[in-house]
Formats: C-alpha cells, sequence, structure tokens
C-alpha cells in the first residue's frame, strides 16, 4: 500500500484527545464489479457492494506494527504468523497493536496519479506508547516518502471455515494452487498492518493518507522546534536556489535572443555592404544603406553592452549559487552521515536478534558478521539468515519424516500427540505461502 503527501494540521481545541495522534489510510483499492482482469498481488478482486456489506467489521480493529528496533520506531511488516498450540487461533506473536479504527466510509481518491475508489479509514494512534512511530511517520509524509499498508481478513463472526469468496470457501484449488482471482464475499477485517519501504504492497490503493497530531504547535518540544526550523531553513535556501535557477535561465533566454538578433543584424549589415558594391551608381540608395549601417552599428554597441552588463548579472547569481551550496552542504553532509549512522544501526539490531533467537553456530554468526554487518548489508543478512534457516528446516522436515509413523504421531516417550483441528483462515496481503518454509524467516 502506498502513502500519500498531507499536511499536518492541528487539532482544535474540541477535538483534543490526550495522548492520541490521528490517522487516515485507505485500506484497499475497490474494483469495477465483474471486472476480474483487475486484482491486487494476491489476487484479490474487491467490489464494492461486498465491502459495503462487511466494512463495518473494521470499526475497533487495531492498527498493527511489528518493530524491528528497541526505540519502536522503525517499523517492518504484520509480523510473524502462527498457530496456538491449545485452540489452533491463528497469532501474531511479535506485532504491537498500536491504535485502533472508529470510522469507515468508501469515496474517490487520487492515489499514484490514478483516481481510485478505495475504502478508507480514520482512527487514533497511541501517541503516549508509540511516539517514536508518530515521529516517524510524521517526517516520512512531510518528506513525502510513501509508507505503505496492508488489510488483514478472517472468516466472517464465529465462522470456523474462513472467508466466503465467490466460488466458496478457500482461497486455494483442488491441487493447491492459489485462485486468482477471488473476490470476498463474507469476511471481518481483523487490522490494518503500516508497512515499512522495503516490504513490497499487495494492493496499491492503501496508503496512509493524513496524520494529525492532536497537540498544539506551541507546546511541541525544543527538540522539534529546533527540526522545524532547520527544516524551514533548508526550504528556504532550496527556493532560493531555484529562484536564482529560474532567473538565469530567463537571462539565457534573453541572451540567446540578444545573439538571435545581433546575428540577423549583422546578415542585413552583409547584405548592405553587397548592394554599396552592386550599386554603384544609385548614390540615392548608397546613402540610405550607409545610414542603415550607421544605425545598425549603434545597435550593435548596445547589443554589445547589454550582453556585458548580462554576463556580469550571470557571473553575480553563480558566485551567489556557489555560496547556499557551500551553506547547503554540511547540511547535506549531516544527513547522509545520519542515514548512514542509522542503516549501521538497523542492520546490527538484526543482527543482534538473529544471536538471540535463531540458533546459528558462532562460524555461522561469524561468516554473517564479516560478510554482512560489517559491510552494512541488510538484504544481504536476512537473505543469508532466510538461507540458513530454510536449511536447517529442511533438515528438520527429513529427520521428522523418518521418524512419523502413519495413523500415529508419538513423543520421544511413545506418548500421543494430540493437535488442534479448528480451522480458520486469515488474508494477509503482503506474503505468499512457500511450500519450502521460507516466508517463515522473513
Amino acid at each position: 500500500m502506498d502513502f500519500e503527501i498531507c499536511s499536518i494540521q492541528d487539532q482544535t481545541n474540541e477535538e483534543v484527545r490526550a495522548g492520541r495522534v490521528r490517522i487516515t489510510m485507505s485500506a484497499y483499492e475497490i474494483y469495477p464489479t465483474g471486472d476480474y482482469s483487475l486484482y491486487n498481488r494476491n489476487g484479490i478482486h474487491w467490489e464494492e457492494k461486498y465491502t459495503r456489506e462487511n466494512m463495518n467489521s473494521a470499526v475497533g480493529a487495531p492498527f498493527v506494527v511489528r518493530f524491528i528496533d528497541d526505540t519502536r520506531s522503525i517499523i517492518s511488516d504484520h509480523g510473524r504468523m502462527t498457530n496456538d498450540v491449545e485452540d489452533g487461533t491463528i497469532i501474531f506473536p511479535d506485532s504491537d497493536t498500536v491504535g485502533h479504527i472508529e470510522k469507515v466510509w468508501i469515496e474517490d481518491r487520487e492515489i499514484d496519479g490514478k483516481i481510485r475508489k478505495v475504502l478508507m479509514v480514520s482512527g487514533v494512534i497511541y501517541d503516549q506508547r508509540y511516539h517514536e512511530l508518530v515521529k516517524y511517520l510524521r517526517s516520512a509524509l512531510v518528506e513525502g516518502a510513501h509508507v505503505k499498508g496492508s488489510v488483514e481478513c478472517v472468516g466472517k463472526g464465529n465462522d470456523n471455515r474462513g472467508i466466503l469468496y465467490e466460488h466458496g470457501y478457500g482461497n486455494k484449488d483442488n491441487e493447491g494452487n492459489l485462485i486468482t482471482p477471488r473476490t470476498p464475499v463474507k469476511y471481518d477485517i481483523s487490522a490494518l498492518a503500516i508497512l515499512a519501504d522495503f516490504v513490497p504492497p499487495a494492493d496499491k490503493g492503501s496508503q496512509v493518507i493524513e496524520i494529525n497530531n492532536l497537540k498544539h504547535t506551541e507546546k511541541e518540544s525544543d527538540m522539534n522546534k529546533k527540526d522545524n526550523k532547520e527544516d524551514v531553513q533548508m526550504a528556504d535556501d532550496n527556493k532560493s536556489v531555484v529562484e536564482l535557477n529560474n532567473k538565469i535561465a530567463a537571462q539565457d533566454v534573453e541572451i540567446a535572443s540578444l545573439k538571435a538578433s545581433l546575428a540577423a543584424k549583422e546578415v542585413e549589415l552583409n547584405d548592405c555592404k553587397t548592394d554599396l558594391k552592386n550599386c554603384k551608381d544609385q548614390i540615392a540608395e548608397l546613402n540610405s544603406c550607409k545610414d542603415e549601417l550607421s544605425a545598425c552599428k549603434n545597435e550593435k554597441a548596445e547589443l554589445n553592452i547589454l550582453l556585458v552588463e548580462a554576463n556580469k548579472t550571470v557571473e553575480a547569481q553563480k558566485a551567489q549559487i556557489a555560496e547556499l551550496n557551500a551553506e547547503i552542504e554540511p547540511l547535506r553532509k549531516m544527513k547522509a552521515d545520519a542515514d548512514a549512522d542509522a542503516a549501521q544501526a538497523e542492520v546490527n539490531s538484526y543482527f543482534e536478534s538473529i544471536k538471540k533467537n535463531d540458533g546459528f553456530t558462532d562460524a555461522e554468526l561469524n561468516s554473517m558478521h564479516t560478510e554482512y554487518v560489517e559491510k552494512c548489508d541488510l538484504d544481504g543478512l536476512k537473505a543469508k539468515e532466510t538461507e540458513l534457516c530454510v536449511a536447517k528446516f529442511k533438515e528438520m522436515q527429513k529427520a521428522s519424516a523418518k521418524e512419523i509413523e502413519i495413523n500415529s504421531a508419538m513423543d520421544n516417550d511413545g506418548a500421543m500427540l494430540f493437535f488442534s483441528t479448528k480451522p480458520e483462515n486469515i488474508e494477509v496481503n503482503n506474503a505468499k505461502d512457500s511450500d519450502d518454509g521460507s516466508d517463515l524467516f522473513k
């Protein structure tokens, strides 16, 4: 899901709610009825009729986030999905509820340059508990970043069969292939996740539309005021550079026009000289040409003066631009250094979580540290983690296949194992099923 840049507006006194920040999002794009050529990346074709029948289930549902840092400011995806071993309930053990939905409606809205019919939701983020997340979202919208989102759906109410589609229950055919397209008919919206920019969105029509700080600006912290002042100064500097560039471009056009006029006059002068040589007996015409020649020379002199002045203006403006660039350069370097530190911190944090949770050997950890952590390669580190985990998973499958008996399952002491048979389905709009289990480690 994509995000749209919106202004951050203060709320009136009547709208202020302590510790909460209002957020507006589009949940998913609604396609024309019966046009099954249109569907999202997960193969879902949402229709308006069914959306209106089920959209109120979103009221009270949570906004969810999976954090990947201790300060709870760097977000990821829905989080790891698993089943409770006792009752089979689908759970997301490592994602946080950061707010909730209060209102839903349908409207046409321009997203990514295209008018789309979307399901809209509004609600609040818990600012007192997730203030770093709120700061991240506000900063992202101000900078024009597209923060993504993803809706989660389950079966209607207590329907253990899961989501009902137009073709029936289940999102796969008899051979285990994902049915595409498929149109949900009866379902509940159980959550709306806010995604990081490195998580591919399943639905282009879903994005954060607006996030409004419920506190007044005069009560902002000194640090926020300082940040805003620096942002305004940088914006003013950039505006000045743009204005100067526009002036230079206008001057260039004017100079080009003058040069063209001068060239035309020179051509005309040459024509006059030719006429003088060819028309010696036409004294009256010759005198006229001489007068014209004199006038052309005077005009050329004036144009030369204008050209010199224009060149002086251009040089002065170039010098001013150089000064502005010299002032802006430290700010650019500070941002680049901060981005590099943040990227390394993210890699270090992710590596620490690997050391704690994935059970790799020291040799594997040392190899990953040398190849990826020291080189600040987060994507490579994640890919290597997935590769090692998939390998371990396959080894576990092979070992398990040798020990399982048909029609029974025994633990190491010979006792019968019991498993929950309660079915429950959930639709997650940014992850695909994978037979080798690799999606479990993303």
